[in-house]
């Protein structure tokens, strides 16, 4: 039985969630509860699919499920979305990453880039910015609690992305 538990596990971790089935699958998962861990499991995967699709779209969950029998399944997704931390990324510092996107003019200090024709380092930070569009970026590497400088250039602001993945997380 535990084998058995254990694949439908897997199964319930990789099936795909769209927002035409969300709420059924959070009705079945509800519907389930007595499989507790499966349960947990499929429903997290739902609130969680609803809070990224929140991200870059506005969401009427009243479209989301047509049958009455559903609508205790939304509210709980809506219940769970609300308790989840809004974050940002730490490196851009914006609520939706902006990586390998163009970095404005009062790009902050500190923030980690990419140049296209300096490849000889994969990170670049923003040492300074003279807010008119010009900014000095830097490669340092850290010996021992101390910091070795690379390698110092100034460039245009317009030529630099963002290189937020190694950056990226949500804090609140």
């Amino acid at each position: 039985v535990a084998g058995m538990m254990t694949k439908v596990e897997e199964v319930v971790e990789e099936y795909p969630i769209n927002l035409a089935n969300v709420v059924y699958l959070a009705f079945i998962a509800d519907q389930f509860s007595m499989f507790s861990n499966v349960s947990q499991i499929l429903l997290g995967r739902c609130a969680s699919f609803l809070f990224q699709s929140l991200l870059t779209h506005v969401l009427d969950f009243s479209g989301l499920f047509f049958d009455p029998q559903y609508a205790r399944a939304a509210l709980r997704l809506h219940n769970m979305i609300q308790e989840m931390p809004m974050g940002y990324c730490t490196n851009c510092k914006q609520f939706l990453c902006q990586e390998a996107k163009p970095v404005p003019q009062d790009v902050h200090l500190g923030c980690i880039v990419r140049h296209p024709e300096l490849t000889s380092y994969r990170d670049w930070e923003v040492t300074t910015n003279d807010g008119e569009g010009s900014v000095a970026l830097s490669n340092s590497r850290r010996l021992e609690g101390s910091t070795q400088w690379e390698g110092v250039v100034q460039v245009e602001v317009s030529e630099v992305t963002y290189h937020c993945c190694r950056h990226n997380s949500v804090n609140s």
